[in-house]
C-alpha cells in the first residue's frame, strides 16, 4: 500500500493493509507514523524520489518485503480491534460535524 494524502490524519485503509500484512510505504505526516511505527516505510511529503526508493527498496532488497509483511501483521496485533472501531467512531463524528 502507498499512502502519500496528506488529508488523512488517521485513514482506516492503514488498519486494512496492516492487518492484511502488507508492507506499508507512506508519507511522513500527521498520524501515520503514530499508527504504522516501525511498520512502515516512510518517505517526506512531496518527496516522489521517496516513494520510488521505497518501492524499490521492498522489490530488490532481499527479505525485506517479508520483513515488513511480518511487521504490519504484529502492528495490527498490537493495536487490535479496538482501534479499528475507535477510528471509526472518530471519522463518522468528524463527518457529521
Amino acid at each position: 500500500l502507498v499512502m502519500a494524502s496528506l488529508e488523512e490524519a488517521c485513514p482506516l485503509v492503514l488498519f486494512e493493509a496492516l492487518s492484511a500484512g502488507l508492507p506499508v510505504v507512506a508519507v511522513r505526516s500527521g498520524g501515520i507514523p503514530e499508527i504504522l511505527q516501525d511498520a512502515g516505510l516512510y518517505f517526506e511529503p512531496g518527496d516522489i524520489d521517496g516513494i520510488l526508493r521505497c518501492l524499490r527498496d521492498l522489490r530488490y532488497q532481499d527479505g525485506l518485503w517479508e520483513e515488513f509483511h511480518q511487521r504490519s501483521l504484529k502492528r495490527a496485533a498490537e493495536l487490535g480491534p479496538d482501534a479499528w472501531a475507535t477510528e471509526a467512531v472518530r471519522l463518522a463524528e468528524a463527518a457529521a460535524g
